[in-house]
């Protein structure tokens, strides 16, 4: 059974609400790719850390799944023809 992010991206990949085996394996290997972050990421998250509190956060939940979504916010900047600071 996929993992709830390999069904999202497998669906991105496919445009179809109800990806196919292929799309499927192509998701799993998008993740693997991910994997590791990039030094793009580590600074987008090292910068988060450096300026956010988890009490400032709301709770550890919070500030990880939002130190997350800068690191890959910064990758998807740069890949739509951002800088690199």
């Amino acid at each position: 059974m996929p993992s709830e992010m390999q069904e999202r991206i497998a669906i991105a990949i496919s445009g179809a609400p109800f990806p196919s085996a292929n799309s499927r394996r192509k998701a799993l290997a998008v993740m693997k790719a991910m994997r590791e972050p990039t030094r793009v990421m580590l600074d987008a998250g090292v910068a988060y850390a450096l300026n956010v509190t988890v009490s400032g956060a709301g709770s550890w939940s919070e500030y990880i799944a939002t130190k997350h979504r800068h690191m890959i916010d910064r990758e998807i900047s740069l890949a739509e023809g951002g800088k690199d600071d």
